[in-house]
């Protein structure tokens, strides 16, 4: 039983006044309907299809392809300090020339 149907039934029995209602307390818990069983829930990103034997597939779904990332270049002609040519070097940075725009 949901949690709503409960706050129904409670809110039908406190409506009364402590008197209860014949239909209410005699009623037998609801239970869903054999053709609501049968219905399934379907997302909106999939496409299902159904043939006669009642078999169901979905569409092959492609493997998304990962955009390949150019290596980083760093322009070290200003740079002073040893320490970031180090570390450019252990990262796998690709150290510029002078004359290269890039």
């Amino acid at each position: 039983m949901t949690l709503s149907a409960l706050h129904h039934m409670y809110s039908n029995q406190r409506s009364v006044n402590g008197h209860q209602k014949a239909s209410v307390a005699n009623k037998p818990p609801q239970t869903p309907k054999p053709e609501e069983k049968e219905k399934f829930h379907v997302p909106e990103g999939r496409k299902i299809e159904r043939n006669e034997d009642r078999m169901v597939r979905s569409p092959t779904i492609q493997k998304k392809r990962r955009k390949r990332r150019h290596m980083i270049t760093a322009n070290l002609a200003g740079t002073r300090y040893e320490v970031v040519r180090q570390v450019i070097e252990d990262l796998g940075f690709s150290i510029a020339k002078d004359d290269d725009p890039s």
